[in-house]
């Protein structure tokens, strides 16, 4: 005997609304399922962008560049003699934003009789704009200005250390690029609160000439920092630069080389955030596989009528599964445009994640900035389509099969 068509859409419509509570919850779990999914996969991407660039605009910069060695000792002998060709290849590189000439190195700071080892990071202060957010960082006075000779912004927990106040003098002593000791007294103009709980005690900025002077560098600096236009160009950028330099001499790092521990930490929390969608899909699967196999029950004498009339299992099989998947796009509907509603909220106002309380462990990684923003993604659209299509299909899978399994006379005497 033939088998008989039957409307499947129209059919699993009308049966989903013969328990319209039923239906109203389930489509509430799926929907409420659907909605966190999306905007936590867009927040936590945007939230990990900003978490970088927080960090990056402190330290590090998209791409480093350095003579080979530095990184591994900061030794004031490995410097970039002739930077001007690493410039004029910067400046060709597509996709650059901005990029800025440092020099960093270590110091002996004194004041009052009092001193400290302290970290110099010096830099024309109207190229680094692009790429740090060191200017924002000032607490007190004002920042380095490009014109000024033999003026310091200092971290303040330093500036406590030492004793120090606007105006006041402070020594530096450092080994310079010569074998000589490199020695000057330069101005507190203003103090830095950087974000970052280790650099507030040993922090001075300078300029970048006062810098070379002292080290006895001549044009010479012994970092590069090149700043991509968005976090996805890091790659390109990183690749074409180093094609273009002279690898012997010179290493091209991306911030994930240069500050690893900040990568991981992004990779553990996306881990965390897994686990915890892990554990709300197997809730939300195990709540929606109980209410099919509840509906499948409740119609098990109807679908052996059903067979008796000439329907296969199969076809009831698929009635159950149609249902589901229509509750599932209906749930998605109305859950991604909620995310997408979210999302535009948090690209607009950004989330605080300092109302959790975290803002001292936060600037221990560099990240005194605790708004952040979600970020539009196709990549995470379909990772979340694709996820509660498949978590629905999961859900359904059982039933389905418990019912393509049944008997019709067993089905129509089953109580």
């Amino acid at each position: 005997m033939a088998a008989v068509r039957i409307p499947y859409l129209k059919l699993a419509w009308r049966n989903l609304w013969r328990n319209k509570r039923r239906t109203i919850l389930t489509l509430g779990a799926m929907t409420l399922y659907s909605w966190m999914l999306l905007w936590f996969l867009w927040f936590g991407d945007g939230a990990h962008d900003g978490m970088m660039d927080n960090y990056v605009r402190i330290l590090t910069g998209h791409v480093q560049i350095h003579a080979r060695g530095f990184s591994d000792d900061m030794s004031v002998m490995k410097r970039i003699r002739e930077p001007g060709p690493i410039v004029a290849a910067i400046e060709s590189t597509e996709k650059v934003a901005a990029y800025s000439l440092r020099v960093k190195t270590y110091a002996l700071a004194a004041a009052h009789g009092d001193s400290a080892g302290a970290l110099i990071l010096a830099f024309d202060p109207r190229r680094e704009r692009g790429v740090s957010y060191m200017h924002r960082s000032l607490r007190e006075g004002r920042f380095l200005e490009a014109r000024n000779r033999g003026e310091v912004v200092i971290g303040y927990v330093l500036a406590e250390n030492l004793g120090l106040a606007f105006g006041d003098q402070i020594a530096l002593m450092v080994q310079a690029a010569d074998g000589s000791m490199g020695a000057d007294k330069f101005t507190v103009v203003g103090l830095a609160d950087p974000g970052i709980s280790a650099m507030n005690n040993s922090l001075i900025l300078m300029n970048l000439a006062d810098a070379q002077e002292l080290l006895a560098y001549g044009d010479a600096v012994n970092e590069i920092v090149v700043m991509a236009e968005d976090s996805y160009d890091v790659a390109r950028v990183h690749g074409t630069l180093e094609e273009q330099v002279d690898r012997e001499r010179y290493e091209v790092l991306t911030w994930a080389e240069a500050a690893p521990e900040m990568e991981e930490m992004i990779e553990l929390d996306w881990a965390s955030f897994l686990l915890m969608m892990a554990v709300f899909t197997v809730v939300a699967l195990l709540g929606i596989m109980n209410t099919v196999v509840m509906s499948v029950f409740e119609r098990v004498r109807e679908f052996g009528i059903m067979m008796a009339l000439g329907l296969r299992p199969g076809q009831l099989a698929r009635l159950v599964v149609t249902e589901t998947t229509l509750m599932t796009f209906v749930a998605m509907a109305i859950g991604f445009s909620l995310a997408v509603v979210t999302t535009w909220l948090n690209t607009e106002y950004g989330f605080d994640m300092g109302v959790f309380g975290a803002q001292e462990s936060m600037a221990d990684w560099g990240m005194a900035n605790t708004l952040f923003f979600a970020k539009f993604s196709l990549k995470f659209f379909v990772v979340a389509f694709a996820s509660v299509l498949g978590m629905s299909f999961l859900a359904t899978l059982y039933p389905a099969l418990r019912t393509a399994a049944m008997r019709p006379v067993e089905a129509i005497k089953f109580q």
